[in-house]
């Protein structure tokens, strides 16, 4: 019988717990730009190899490389180094929030 990393059967031991990484990711769908800290669970199989499961906010999720664009839910995102896209936001200029455009009457 064959097992895969994650069965019930399989011989899973864990190399490492309480690991963290952070990326940056840019969507190349619709250019959304976020940053995600991933739990990092190492583990070993029965022939002594290595493989990792993701966990952000409490849940498993797909690795990074496989990672879903929060705003328009397409997997065509490039990895960044973390802070990236934290760095680019805070250069850009903020403007003040009130009535837009749109909503005022000319008369």
């Amino acid at each position: 019988m064959t097992t895969t990393p994650g069965d019930a059967d399989s011989d899973d031991t864990p190399a490492d717990a309480g690991l963290q990484e952070a990326f940056a990711f840019t969507c190349l769908h619709c250019g959304h730009g976020w940053e995600q800290t991933y739990d990092v669970e190492i583990h070993l199989d029965a022939d002594n190899r290595e493989f990792r499961y993701y966990y952000a906010d409490g849940k498993r999720v797909p690795p990074p490389l496989m990672a879903e664009c929060p705003n328009c839910g397409e997997r065509k995102a490039r990895i960044l180094r973390a802070g990236v896209v934290a760095a680019v936001l805070a250069q850009m200029p903020h403007h003040k929030h009130g009535t837009h455009w749109r909503f005022h009457r000319h008369k």
